[in-house]
């Protein structure tokens, strides 16, 4: 659950399996963004940035520990530790996307417009004839 500093609550994300571990990620390049990482309990790592997934990645064994920051000269790097004792090490490519896509309003198809036919004399004349002889 997410709530305001004064305690009212903002929204809730309802997640597939139970959280294992949480780690928070901030990135700063021309912005700043604030990012959530979340490991479930059936192999998955998700990135939230606020209330929206960015990015999700399957794991081989759940992860039962994580860090992010800086490791040597790579400012922005994600140290996996999973349930059978391996370390992975993640390394966030400089040019990833990281912002918020929100699906609100009308989708996209809508704005493309449909292939109506003209009408034809051929049923101009048929809607005619049924207007006169139709049964009252």
């Amino acid at each position: 659950h997410c709530y305001h500093a004064k305690g009212k609550k903002a929204y809730s994300l309802y997640l597939p399996a139970e959280i294992t571990c949480i780690e928070s990620m901030e990135v700063t390049r021309t912005r700043a963004v604030r990012c959530l990482l979340v490991a479930l309990a059936n192999n998955e790592l998700r990135v939230y940035n606020e209330k929206h997934m960015v990015s999700k990645f399957d794991m081989m064994e759940p992860v039962r520990g994580l860090s992010f920051g800086r490791m040597g000269r790579e400012d922005n790097t994600l140290i996996l530790c999973t349930k059978g004792g391996c370390l992975q090490v993640k390394i966030m490519p400089r040019l990833a996307n990281l912002e918020a896509v929100s699906q609100n309003g009308p989708p996209p198809e809508q704005d493309i417009p449909l292939a109506v036919p003209k009408k034809t004399k051929l049923y101009v004349e048929q809607t005619q004839r049924e207007r006169e002889q139709a049964v009252d």
